[in-house]
């Protein structure tokens, strides 16, 4: 079964969110080599945000990052055939930010060099769930916290 899945970490308190969703099971087993298969990519250097959410679309996959990160900053173009991680990897580029694969399909954004807070888990989180085809806020969204090693 297809569905929509949400998974969002803790982020140290003050932080908006924002995950960008696709179909997908992030759970698939087939996941990890979804996102480790090459696909085509053509997406130009443009603001950020707009260069993850089609990112996001063009992999199929889920990302996790606090919407303050990627204000303000553009991306790199990202044009060939590559795996999700190295796409994102290309896409991240003179950003200041690296990407992190939680889990098959899933990446989290952080600032380069910066390592995850033993105290984050215990953190609450607030922010909004957008939908990677529009970029729309979804409201009434289901989320499950899951622990990952942001």
């Amino acid at each position: 079964m297809v569905r929509t899945k949400f998974v969002i970490a803790a982020l140290v308190s003050g932080c908006s969110l924002a995950a960008i969703s696709t179909t997908a099971n992030a759970q698939d087993t087939g996941s990890q080599a979804a996102a480790n298969s090459e696909r085509a990519y053509n997406i130009p250097a443009q603001p950020l945000q707009a260069a993850l959410n089609a990112f996001a679309e063009a992999s199929g996959s889920d990302l996790l990052y606090a919407s303050d990160l990627v204000d303000g900053k553009q991306s790199s173009a990202v044009n060939g055939n590559y795996s999700a991680p190295d796409a994102l990897r290309i896409l991240l580029r003179g950003t200041g930010l690296a990407a992190a694969q939680v889990s098959g399909n899933v990446f989290s954004l952080q600032v380069q060099g910066a390592s995850a807070s033993s105290d984050a888990a215990a953190s609450p989180v607030s922010g909004i769930v957008r939908s990677a085809a529009t970029g729309s806020g979804l409201p009434g969204a289901e989320v499950e916290v899951l622990g990952t090693n942001l």
